[in-house]
């Protein structure tokens, strides 16, 4: 049975081989703890508060509705998508 080092098996339970198979079925309860520095901070912002026509606005006067240069690749393409809606939420 193979697991990670830092994880311990709980409740091995080794169900002999019979005449169908040579074989062992081997189950564990296996805990897992959360790491707490994995967790990612969210910012809620609330959506009923949005002025809809202002965000239009917004959008259609940013990069995001102007075509893309030739030479953009994905990654940079994204980005403007992230920076250019984050600066308007905020």
């Amino acid at each position: 049975m193979l697991m990670f080092a830092d994880h311990v098996a709980d409740t091995i339970n080794i169900d002999p081989c019979d005449v169908v198979s040579d074989y062992v079925l081997v189950t564990c309860l296996l805990l897992l703890r959360q790491d707490l520095s994995s967790l990612a901070e969210r910012l809620m912002r609330g959506c009923q508060r949005v002025d809809r026509q202002k965000l239009c606005c917004e959008i259609h006067a940013s990069p995001l509705c102007s075509p893309p240069t030739p030479d953009m690749d994905v990654y940079q393409l994204f980005t403007t998508y992230d920076t250019v809606l984050l600066d308007i939420a905020d």
